[in-house]
């Protein structure tokens, strides 16, 4: 199940409180505010947010009610849901009569957030694991195969497919470009895009591996076609890189 952290829910306020003029709380699926307009909310445990978890529904709570629930001020909160699960509640301050008009729209928008940061992890995390593939697969011995087959089969990866190997290596960056790999992030970037089915992977501060397809024009090998396209790349690269 997907959860909602600091970093999301502070997304969400920042984000919903620029659509409408009203403090917003972010709780996760424990009712606990972990992002709000009003910092000292944060860390407390909204019983209205509890209320629209246990019942699954939309809840309003007027200045009536208010003083009778813990951590509540009069608005309205409703439950967040990501593939069919409660994964939080958005919470108004404000008039709950005044409010209905704001809430479906904001709900709309804080879900879109969490589906959006929930693509990213899995991308970030699918990024990672074949980083580490590929490391592993330019390691590799013969008693690997079958594994690293299996392993590449579920990143869809053909391991059988016949590849060059190209080592890039940045010299020219300041200490804080290498410090925090933006050099080489960027060049990955140059590499990927447009996707060539190129396997890159960071082996140092400063250098890339690049497992290239060997067969560009699907006949052949042919250095003249791929030095031409290195040659292009090249011109790509910042000129305080090389």
């Amino acid at each position: 199940m997907y959860v909602i952290d600091s970093a999301i829910a502070n997304k969400i306020v920042n984000r919903t409180m620029k659509i409408i003029g009203h403090n917003i709380n972010v709780m996760n699926a424990q009712g606990v505010i972990l992002g709000s307009g009003t910092n000292e909310r944060i860390g407390a445990v909204h019983e209205g947010a509890l209320l629209a978890i246990s019942q699954n529904r939309n809840v309003e709570i007027n200045q009536e009610i208010a003083p009778s629930l813990h951590g509540v001020k009069s608005g309205l909160n409703l439950p967040l849901h990501y593939q069919g699960q409660i994964v939080g509640v958005i919470g108004i301050t404000g008039n709950p009569s005044e409010l209905a008009q704001y809430g479906e729209l904001l709900k709309m928008t804080a879900e879109m957030i969490v589906e959006q940061a929930n693509l990213q992890d899995q991308l970030q995390w699918q990024n990672r694991q074949k980083e580490e593939f590929i490391l592993q697969l330019i390691r590799a011995e013969e008693k690997d195969v079958d594994q690293l087959t299996h392993w590449g089969h579920q990143l869809s990866i053909d391991v059988k497919e016949e590849r060059v190997v190209a080592i890039i290596e940045i010299e020219s960056v300041n200490q804080q470009q290498v410090h925090n790999n933006q050099a080489l992030k960027q060049m990955v970037h140059l590499l990927q895009y447009p996707d060539r089915n190129n396997l890159i992977a960071m082996t140092s501060l400063n250098q890339l591996v690049i497992l290239k397809p060997a067969f560009l024009d699907g006949r052949q090998w042919d250095p003249a076609l791929e030095s031409h396209r290195i040659d292009k790349l090249l011109q790509r690269i910042p000129p305080t890189w090389s």
